[in-house]
């Protein structure tokens, strides 16, 4: 692999602050809460950047990191079915099949380094450093390279976490939230070790606690009323902690660096959920086996047996206690398993089914499902067209108008050779105030139920661009900026050529006119597409699971 490495600092840094949205930074950068956030705006461009119309952290950080949509890349949510059947798999690293941006900046001889951004576990090689992100599901097993920087990382941080320690409760929410501001000083603390130690021409690095908090309390963080609330405090707090890690990171690359500041999705108010698979099971296009087993399962949900129990030990299991450690995780887990799964579908009968997060639906298509009895072409059509028709007419039992905003077809937001593995529907609903849960939910009385994992908030399609640096002009407003947008960008930035077939496009609005008039914009032939390798095995599998189902992913 070619060698290099900036003596002087790196020549282009990204960092992402997951799901941040301008709605709450705005207000707290003009009271002053954030100072370094308010100089980049100030010294330099800023404006908003559009996610993925399923705007998901793994599909929209990976588009980020290879300038792809989803049919280029090959990552569509958290979840893929698994070989032969219909059981499924959560996505790993090793489901991207398109190079990365620092695949690109390494292959030119330069140096990288890669800090926990999304869906870079297992760690690849790569021209540098590579920390693995929140999908590692064992900081004990090998998840950075090389492989010796692990034992380094631990030293430094006094034991490196990629996860929380401690589960959300309402009634105790402190230890979560606070846990979450010591992480974001806890990973400020490597990556300046990191950049002091490794000289490297590249730097992303990424934080994912802005998103995990928002999920939880943005019922406070929107309410300016709420400011005095000791809860509002210590949630602002985080953000003043990555407000100033954006600062330290910025003073110890130096200022002859460019920084392009981006998020995957913006964030929004959240307060109730629909069961899609319960509404394909009453309007008949998903049949359920008439077995014992699923009338005791029926029996005992429709009484909320289940809920119930899966509740309690969840809340024993989050406690940082002697009687915690009673509950194991599988334990706990067999009581949302024997919740009605796609076990118990009857897929010789059934035409449609949802899978995954934030309302996906796919059909059971003949030649992609193992058991798909749905043709391609006119009976495919005419099927999505009957499930778009009753989803339009589905009333918002509030106010019964309807609660559909917008349906979006796979074939036509998706792009590329991987398209025909995406969803067949994308479902947005009252503006994403409803999102879709992954339950079937004959718990619940209706197809609709209050929120989840106690979120009150969920994601949005308008996350936040900024940039500054001697490269980039100042008082500038990107406009119609999205995720693809970022590979080409950097790569322009880094004097480097942009790959054919990027579905981004490089911001020169952003770019000095004297860095424009020096260097032209150059073009390569595109590197040919990875093969997809199998993910976790079973136990990390299950401990990824677990924490996905804490965040209400699965």
């Amino acid at each position: 692999m070619p060698q290099g490495g900036s003596q002087n600092g790196p020549r282009c840094v990204v960092i992402g602050l997951d799901g941040l949205t301008w709605d709450l930074l705005d207000p707290w950068m003009q009271a002053g809460l954030l100072p370094n956030l308010s100089a980049v705006v100030r010294r330099g461009a800023r404006g908003v950047l559009q996610s993925l119309e399923l705007p998901l952290s793994p599909p929209a950080w990976t588009s980020i990191t290879t300038g792809k949509n989803p049919g280029g890349h090959g990552i569509f949510g958290f979840v893929a079915l698994k070989p032969g059947g219909y059981q499924l798999d959560t996505i790993d690293g090793r489901a991207c099949r398109a190079p990365r941006l620092w695949d690109y900046i390494g292959n030119a001889g330069l140096k990288v380094g890669v800090f926990n951004s999304p869906v870079t576990y297992p760690p690849r090689e790569v021209n540098g450093y590579l920390v693995g992100c929140f999908l590692t599901p064992d900081v004990t097993k090998t998840f950075t390279y090389p492989e010796s920087l692990g034992k380094e990382l631990h030293e430094v941080s006094g034991g490196y976490r990629t996860w929380t320690s401690q589960v959300f409760t309402p009634g105790t929410p402190f230890p979560y939230v606070n846990e979450l501001r010591g992480l974001v000083t806890m990973r400020t603390r490597v990556i300046e070790h990191l950049v002091k130690t490794r000289p490297h021409d590249f730097g992303m690095f990424v934080f994912m606690e802005s998103d995990w908090l928002q999920h939880k309390v943005w019922h406070l963080l929107r309410d300016p009323s709420l400011s005095g609330d000791e809860l509002y405090k210590a949630a602002q707090a985080v953000y003043v902690e990555l407000d100033k890690a954006v600062g330290l990171i910025m003073e110890a690359c130096g200022p002859q660096c460019n920084y392009v500041i981006v998020s995957d999705h913006g964030a929004g108010f959240h307060d109730r959920v629909m069961h899609v698979n319960k509404w394909l099971y009453e309007e008949g296009f998903l049949v359920l086996k008439n077995t014992p087993r699923l009338v005791v399962r029926r029996f005992l949900e429709r009484r909320k047996i289940l809920l119930r129990a899966y509740k309690v030990m969840s809340w024993l299991r989050g406690r940082m206690n002697w009687i915690g450690k009673l509950v194991p995780n599988a334990l706990a887990n067999r009581a949302i398993d024997f919740f009605t799964s796609f076990d118990d579908v009857d897929w010789s009968r059934t035409r449609a089914y949802s899978r995954d997060a934030m309302g996906q639906i796919f059909v059971n298509l003949k030649g992609r499902e193992p058991g798909g009895i749905v043709a391609d072409g006119a009976e495919y059509e005419a099927l999505l067209e009957e499930i778009e028709e009753r989803l339009h007419a589905l009333p918002d039992p509030r106010t019964g108008k309807p609660i559909v905003t917008r349906i979006f077809r796979g074939r036509e937001i998706y792009r590329g050779p991987l398209a025909g593995e995406a969803a067949d529907l994308v479902l947005v609903l009252d503006d994403f105030r409803c999102t879709c849960s992954v339950r079937f939910g004959f718990d619940a009385d209706g197809v609709f139920s209050g929120v989840e994992f106690c979120d009150t908030g969920t994601h949005r399609p308008e996350g936040i661009i900024a940039a500054c640096g001697p490269d980039v002009a100042a008082g500038v407003e990107i406009k119609r900026a999205g995720v693809t947008d970022v590979t080409p960008t950097v790569l322009r930035l880094m004097g480097l050529p942009i790959p054919d077939g990027m579905d981004g496009r490089p911001l020169d609005e952003l770019l000095t006119p004297a860095f424009r008039e020096a260097h032209a914009v150059s073009y390569q032939k595109a590197e040919a597409a990875q093969g997809a390798e199998a993910p976790y095995d079973k136990a990390d599998a299950e401990m990824v699971e677990k924490r996905l189902q804490d965040l209400g992913y699965l």
